[in-house]
């Protein structure tokens, strides 16, 4: 029943000439552009595009090229004059100097100490904090060297174990 709408709807539409002319001159109204306009015209673009491209990448490669071979040449040489300057100019590193303490609090010299020898403090009371030293520390010399010179006060044990400096007081003997 379909193909029998469709066979008389197109057998009226060439039957009627008013509609046929109609149509005509609705088709000659309308801009006529050639079949094939929009694919000529695309082409063109993705020619200049793929030629843009081409340029672009040919500019940025050069470029990396060039400065990877400016960066080479000058810095190359540069690194291994500073090396070699370096190693005949310092053969040894700078030996510290002795730290002079004057009237210092315990609790400020040996943080200056600890931070030197990579270790912790830990007062088992508050006491031994707030006394005041007059003392010279060597850094070049051990740190049993040092702690066996405050141990040598009165009231007081400093110990070194498992990187860490305990600070202790000790009871004040009686004298007779």
């Amino acid at each position: 029943m379909k193909q029998d709408n469709t066979n008389d709807t197109e057998r009226l539409r060439y039957q009627d000439v008013n509609l046929r002319r109609a149509i005509q001159r609705r088709q000659q109204r309308a801009p006529q552009l050639p079949a094939d306009f929009s694919l000529h015209r695309n082409k063109r673009r993705m020619r200049w595009h793929r030629m843009a491209a081409a340029f672009i990448g040919f500019i940025v490669i050069s470029g990396l090229a060039f400065a990877a071979a400016y960066f080479l040449q000058d810095h190359s040489g540069q690194i291994r004059e500073n090396a070699t300057e370096t190693n005949h100019s310092t053969p040894h590193a700078p030996t510290p100097a002795p730290v002079h303490f004057s009237n210092a609090r315990l609790d400020s010299i040996l943080t200056v100490v600890a931070r030197h020898e990579h270790r912790a403090v830990s007062y088992h009371s508050e006491a031994p904090r707030s006394l005041r030293f007059t003392i010279t520390w060597n850094p070049d010399q051990p740190l049993a060297d040092f702690l066996a010179t405050v141990n040598e006060f009165e009231g007081l044990r400093l110990t070194d174990a498992r990187d860490t400096i305990f600070v202790e007081q000790t009871a004040k003997e009686s004298q007779p």
